[in-house]
């Protein structure tokens, strides 16, 4: 799988971009190198893990770092759609 970890890296970075525009969400761009997006969610009324829980529904798979931190992955099951599926699901579950 070595030779497609270049849009693993550039799926990575479009799930990056997005996260940054989600409110409640924080994200440092400058950390995101390789196919592992790390984010943070800042809310009162939701934690990283009741988030993981609600994306869950949606058949999305994140891991849970902390109570403010969660993990996404791009790899080879994961295609553009599938991340802008996440966004979107994203977008409704923080609106």
């Amino acid at each position: 799988m070595v030779d497609r970890l270049r849009e693993d890296h550039e799926n990575a970075h479009v799930l990056a971009e997005g996260l940054a525009a989600l409110p409640g969400i924080t994200i440092d761009l400058n950390q995101v190198q390789t196919n592992i997006v790390i984010f943070h969610i800042r809310r009162e009324d939701l934690d990283a893990p009741g988030l993981i829980l609600k994306l869950a529904e949606h058949g999305i798979k994140a891991f849970s770092m902390s109570q403010d931190s969660i993990r996404m992955v791009t790899h080879k099951d994961v295609d553009q759609a599938g991340i802008l599926k996440t966004l979107e699901v994203l977008r409704k579950i923080l609106a």
